[in-house]
């Protein structure tokens, strides 16, 4: 005969549902519109410091999302596992890295721009 389940369990068994179903989807929210910002960040790079060093053509959005989408599928590396403590802190710590480090880089790019 089976024993019935402690409320520990259903506790944990529904946790484990929400974290199956709700990660995958807020990985998706931040990380479209963090493409979307790493984007809009190479476009005014590349048009501010190479179109002008090296007198290429002006790179429009569109194509920065693509190679934003394409270097950052290449080389992002997520570190941590949602099994611990420690790694919920890690996917949360990556996912607001999405959007700081654009816009960290958006100023930094900014002020070099304006002494150029």
């Amino acid at each position: 005969m089976a024993r019935p389940m402690s409320s520990e369990m259903k506790e944990g068994m529904w946790v484990g549902v929400l974290l199956a179903v709700l990660l995958p989807i807020l990985i998706f929210l931040f990380t479209v519109p963090g493409i979307l910002l790493e984007a809009f960040v190479v476009t005014k790079l590349w048009n501010w410091f190479v179109m002008f060093q090296f007198h290429t053509i002006k790179m429009h959005y569109a194509l920065a999302v693509g190679l934003t989408t394409l270097v950052g599928f290449m080389s992002r590396q997520f570190v941590g596992s949602i099994n611990d403590g420690e790694g919920k802190a890690k996917i949360w710590a990556n996912l607001a890295y999405i959007f700081v480090a654009p816009l960290i880089v958006l100023l930094i790019g900014y002020v070099a721009h304006q002494y150029v």
